[in-house]
This record gives structure tokens, sequence and C-alpha cells, in this order.
């Protein structure tokens, strides 16, 4: 492509997410840093989102922590798709433990969050 933005990137790699190539979709995450770009709050989402449907709740939680390292700070969207993830899977305990870890940093849960720990 000749002219990339987050929105094309962020589109490809949500393609990958889609079909469980993850691989493919952190390889571009890499991509996007070599070309000193920084991967934005919607990239981290998509991974997370992924990750957490497909019950990878460890992988998510790793996408969360890389989020932070490279200065952003997981919103509502990226909790409340942790906690559906886990709630999706079985992980009951696991979403519990996040929705409070979430509102001990301030961050208000929002219908999704609850509906999903409903």
């Amino acid at each position: 492509m000749e002219n990339r933005s987050f929105f094309t990137w962020n589109c490809v790699i949500s393609g990958y997410v889609y079909r469980g190539l993850f691989d493919e979709a952190l390889n571009l995450l890499d991509q996007i840093k070599e070309e000193a770009l920084k991967p934005d709050l919607v990239t981290y989402n998509i991974l997370v989102s992924g990750y957490s449907t497909l019950g990878c709740v460890m992988e998510a939680l790793a996408m969360i922590r890389q989020m932070k390292i490279s200065g952003l700070t997981p919103n509502v969207v990226s909790w409340t798709a942790l906690i559906s993830g886990c709630t999706q899977n079985g992980y009951y305990k696991d979403a519990l433990k996040y929705s409070i870890e979430t509102q001990k940093v301030g961050i208000k849960p929002n219908s999704a969050t609850l509906a999903s720990l409903l």
C-alpha cells in the first residue's frame, strides 16, 4: 500500500484476528513499529478482543500490558473485551477479578461490561 494509515493497518489486523491468524496479526503489529509508527488503542483492542473471544485470556492480558508499556491507557473497551472473553469461555472468577481491577484504577464499567458479568 502506498498510503498506510492506522485505519488500513487495523482493518488488515482485524481480518487476521477474525480468521484466528494471530501470528500474522502480530507480525503486522511489528511492521507498524518498524515504520516508526505507534500502534493505537484500537489496534490493541482488536487483538485483546480476538484473543479473549478464543479463550486465550493470558494472551489478551499480555496485549493490555503491552498497551501500558507503549504508553497507552487501556480503556473500558479494552477491559470489557477481556472480561467478555473470560465469561464466554467459562473463566468467571477471572472476569470478576479483572472487573474489580478496572474499577480500582478508575475505569467505570459500561452496559456491555455489566452484561458480560451477568
